[in-house]
């Protein structure tokens, strides 16, 4: 399939009806830039070397009429001609000959080419060479610093954290140069190369800096000379292309501040692209609980693959059914259940509440919004997350199963418990809002304290940092037959006694609504 850009700028092509379904399709980076070729061919995964493309659809910048082109049947977001040859530029620069981009390379009226493609998205992201962030949407290039809807789709979160390199393309008119800044919470500077393009007046820049950049007030900008043979740096990077930029130093400020929701959802993910194991998967978790998709089960599709679990699209028709299935799929392959403390502020699922809760679907611009269970009214998902939260993280989660309802089953010690004294907590230390006494017994526990008292709780781990022991305060729920199902309320993190005191192991079943 090809078509000529000057023939197809300002008109509609149509993919579907020339592509097969279920087939892995790649646009062709040569015949595009140096040919105006617009080719999308049919190959298999290991076929060429290839890019990925990160973007949103509804963003917030419009294509020129006469400077782009639309695909059937989603005509509402028109592709950018220059924008796609940047992105294009940048990848033959990286290696790859091909790239990939959902807008082209999926279906879209072929139910079962999506669903295929969405049963090898995660590979797709996986095997790249690189993946090249288009945060703006494929209208325009985003300024430096813009506030973007990225951070906020729920999509987006694999494609940040599978591909071994993630780049951002950016508008930029400085050619190649060098940012710097010091990062607030350690003091050390941090030096970032922007990689410029003097056809596309755009530039790329790793992920992770501009992340880290973007939570910044100011940055400095200097130009690219090379490496200094005095500290023994490599050479220079294989990206560069264009002529070294003839710029004085100067403070470049951002456009836009980014906004506190902003800065939540990037140090999340941040924390995500700089952990492993567990503390990874507890970091997967909290961005995707301030991440939302236009389908509530994309939701779930979406972040199956970072945790290796493959799901079948058509088989599951709701949110819900759909975190059954991931929770169930790492339980049993060994995982932990470290989803318990990912957000202990936020009010958790009605009918699966060892789950937190997740915000509603939405195309709008702007953060998640969730839909609180019992006053029905709306909040915004990052009020229940605060950079305080990202200190710690829940280690030695409990193993057990999860059942065909949503129940989560495991042995853990546990104890009846009377918590007094709650009152706010100004500091809001580790992200708990209150602070209280937890009784057992003749024990007093100064406990942080998130949700609601219960009358019994179970440990479920400790905190990562600050040498806490982490309890799930419960409530009984209902009986099945001699069985009781324990209901969370809320989530503690107290300074245990002693090794010598300790509470009896029970086998708990938690959560999920059994039918009678």
């Amino acid at each position: 399939m090809y078509w000529q850009l000057s023939e197809i700028s300002g008109d509609l092509i149509n993919v579907d009806e020339l592509a097969t379904p279920k087939h892995f399709r790649l646009i062709d980076c040569s015949a595009y830039c140096n040919h105006n070729i617009l080719s999308v061919v049919h190959c298999g995964f290991d076929e060429f070397p290839y890019a990925t493309i990160s973007h949103v659809w509804n963003g917030r910048h419009r294509a020129h009429l006469d400077e782009s082109f639309n695909i059937h049947p989603i005509t509402g977001y028109r592709i950018n001609i220059q924008v796609l040859r940047s992105a294009c530029r940048f990848a033959m620069m990286q290696g790859a000959s091909h790239i990939w981009m959902d807008r082209l390379c999926v279906l879209q009226t072929s139910s079962e080419d999506v669903d295929w493609q969405i049963q090898h998205m995660a590979d797709i992201y996986r095997r790249c060479i690189a993946c090249y962030v288009i945060a703006g949407g494929l209208g325009f290039h985003n300024r430096l610093g813009e506030t973007s809807e990225w951070i906020f789709r729920s999509w987006t979160l694999q494609e940040a954290l599978l591909p071994p390199k993630v780049y951002w393309i950016f508008q930029w008119k400085y050619g190649d140069a060098e940012l710097s800044w010091v990062d607030p919470d350690s003091g050390r500077p941090i030096v970032a190369k922007v990689i410029a393009s003097e056809t596309e007046r755009a530039a790329v820049m790793p992920l992770e800096d501009m992340l880290s950049l973007c939570i910044q007030p100011q940055i400095k900008c200097s130009p690219y000379i090379g490496p200094d043979p005095h500290r023994g740096e490599e050479e220079a990077p294989p990206l560069t292309i264009g002529r070294y930029a003839d710029i004085e130093k100067h403070h470049y400020r951002l456009e836009e501040r980014p906004r506190q929701v902003s800065r939540t959802a990037v140090v999340a993910l941040l924390n995500a692209l700089r952990t492993k194991g567990d503390e990874r998967e507890v970091s997967i978790w909290r961005c995707s609980l301030m991440r939302t998709s236009k389908y509530e089960v994309d939701t779930v599709l979406c972040i199956m693959g970072l945790f290796n679990i493959t799901l079948q699209r058509n088989r599951i028709q709701s949110r819900k059914e759909g975190l059954i299935a991931l929770t169930q799929a790492i339980m049993h392959n060994g995982g932990r259940a470290n989803w318990l403390a990912a957000s202990p502020k936020s009010p958790v699922m009605p009918t699966m509440c060892t789950m937190p809760l997740f915000p509603q679907p939405s195309t709008d611009r702007g953060q998640a919004q969730t839909l609180h269970p019992i006053s029905n009214s709306l909040f915004c998902a990052h009020e229940k997350m605060n950079t305080k939260l990202f200190t710690w993280y829940l280690a030695d989660a409990p193993k057990g199963i999860v059942d065909e309802v949503g129940t989560l089953k495991f042995t853990a010690p546990m104890a009846d418990v009377i918590i007094s004294d709650i009152k706010i907590d100004h500091q809001r230390e580790g992200g708990f809002p209150e602070v209280a006494v937890i009784h057992s017994g003749e024990v007093q526990m100064d406990a942080r304290l998130a949700g609601t008292p219960g009358t019994h709780a179970v440990v479920v781990g400790n905190m990562s940092q600050g040498n806490r022991v982490v309890l799930m305060l419960l409530q009984p729920q209902s009986s099945k037959g001699a069985t009781q199902i324990w209901h969370k309320t809320g989530i503690a993190a107290v300074r245990w006694p002693d090794n010598n005191f300790v509470w009896p192991e029970k086998y708990l079943y938690v959560g999920g609504v059994h039918e009678e």
